[in-house]
């Protein structure tokens, strides 16, 4: 026997363990493709946006307002009453009066100002002609008149509130300057120009004020322009809250509607302008 026959063919001894991912190398990788976890994270954004959408953002925007000014105030007020402490001056309160007056002046004119140049928006007015289904037949008339007097209903609520806002300015300047001043009179003295400047300053405010409100007739104009904003409001509450889809009079009471509206926004008409009643009227 030839010794070809005798050797013996050499063994593999390779002893590394398989790996799991080679065997399965073939099948599809489902991690990323998940339908079920594609869902879920649009269904977390849909609840999320309509999270959002219900939130009421008006309300936090003038309650984030309200706390900015309470702070502001606050720090000017400690600001005023450190100065106020400083021994060091001899009329340091009246360096931090004349302060906090300046303040309460531009606090009080820019308010104003911006009230009688930014128009405000309607507040809701619950179920309107849109929604009424007793009205369902002069739905499409109502509502176009609704839109040709929403910008006079605008301009009245704008102009009320700012009325309202300089005649509500100088009753209280007016009172606080008749309670402050008989105090302030007995520690007034010619020494340093700071009390002087203070009153002068005090009594003009007051004097422009009194000078604005009296010449724009705001009491007069802030009465006239909510009043006729109330009677619309009322007058279209009671149309809607009376409305019978079976009531024959119906078409009557839509045409009295329109016609005593008719007559609200000529009285409005006659405030805003302070003229004297027109035939119109009568």
């Amino acid at each position: 026997m030839s010794s070809d026959t005798n050797k013996s063919k050499p063994m593999n001894f390779d002893t590394s363990t398989p790996n799991p991912n080679d065997s399965d190398s073939s099948k599809p990788d489902t991690s990323t493709s998940n339908p079920n976890h594609n869902q879920s994270d649009s269904s977390k954004l849909k609840s999320l946006f309509e999270f959002l959408k219900k939130v009421k953002w008006k309300n936090w925007f003038q309650l984030i307002k309200r706390i900015i000014f309470f702070l502001g105030v606050a720090a000017i007020g400690a600001f005023c009453i450190n100065i106020g402490l400083d021994t060091s001056t001899k009329d340091s309160w009246w360096q931090a009066g004349t302060l906090a007056l300046l303040v309460g002046i531009i606090g009080t004119l820019v308010p104003i100002i911006w009230r009688f140049l930014v128009f405000q928006d309607l507040f809701p007015s619950g179920d309107w002609f849109d929604t009424s289904e007793e009205l369902i037949e002069f739905r499409s008339r109502l509502i176009s008149h609704y839109t040709r007097i929403e910008g006079t209903l605008k301009f009245w609520k704008t102009k009320a509130a700012a009325h309202q806002r300089l005649y509500n300015a100088q009753v209280l300047w007016a009172t606080l300057s008749g309670v402050a001043l008989p105090v302030l009179v007995q520690y007034f003295h010619k020494s340093t120009h700071w009390p002087t400047l203070f009153l002068t300053i005090l009594t003009t405010w007051n004097g422009v004020l009194l000078a604005l409100s009296f010449t724009l007739n705001s009491r007069e104009l802030y009465r006239g322009f909510r009043q006729q904003e109330s009677d619309f409001y009322d007058e279209s509450r009671r149309l809607l809250n009376a409305a019978r889809s079976d009531d024959p009079e119906l078409p009557d009471k839509v045409e009295k509607y329109i016609e005593l509206v008719a007559s609200i926004r000529r009285v409005g008409r006659r405030i805003e302008t302070g003229t004297p009643p027109s035939a119109l009227d009568i």
